[in-house]
């Protein structure tokens, strides 16, 4: 649990890196990229979601499959951010899914 919690925080940063490199201009500023966040720690997806929010990207979270399901249905997102131990689902089933 321990490096996980590490890695989501320097994924964050990477991911927030190259997409400053990336082109949103046809984007309206409402419309900013989207992140779907996929966390059953509720404590992660708040400190995910508003380092996200301040960086400027439109941020949905849900706490496990059926709430993503539901947030896939209404906004797609440009990138999920997924955790793979999730109580009752399995992560990669997920990820699978989404594919």
């Amino acid at each position: 649990a321990y490096l996980l919690d590490l890695w989501i925080p320097i994924a964050v940063i990477h991911i927030i890196h190259y997409s400053r490199k990336l082109d949103f201009s046809f984007l309206r500023v409402s419309d900013g990229p989207h992140i779907l966040i996929v966390d059953d720690d509720s404590r992660i997806r708040q400190m995910l979601s508003r380092y996200l929010s301040d960086e400027g990207f439109r941020v949905s979270a849900a706490d496990g499959g059926m709430a993503m399901r539901e947030c896939l249905t209404q906004t797609p997102p440009h990138l999920v951010l997924l955790d793979l131990v999730l109580p009752g689902e399995d992560g990669l089933q997920l990820a699978r899914e989404i594919r």
